[in-house]
């Protein structure tokens, strides 16, 4: 159940990445991923919650959280370059429902 709550988000998130384009501040916000990890663990207690591949492999996606609500989505490519595709507050983690009704 934890891995298919955890696949749903991978998901959601990255469709939401990719059916919207990136604010402009987001655009060129990239840092050395090992550092930038730090700095979100340091400066906002949030750790790495989710991450996922791209189709291709090529791009990996990581979504660091914290207790206190704050939430950050990064985007490392092949090349190692981390960017910040998001950020924000009020972060809930949501738990799969079952569906109601006869089986399809």
């Amino acid at each position: 159940m934890k891995m298919f709550r955890r696949s749903l988000l991978i998901a959601g998130l990255i469709g939401g990445v990719a059916l919207s384009a990136l604010p402009a501040h987001a655009q060129n916000t990239c840092f050395i991923r090992d550092q930038a990890i730090e700095s979100l663990k340091t400066s906002y207690g949030e750790e790495v919650e989710a991450r996922g591949l791209s189709n291709d492999g090529k791009v990996m996606f990581e979504l660091l959280t914290s207790e206190d609500g704050s939430w950050t989505l990064l985007m490392t490519h092949a090349d190692g370059k981390t960017c910040l595709v998001g950020s924000g507050q009020s972060w809930t983690a949501v738990t799969a429902m079952k569906a109601k009704g006869p089986a399809v």
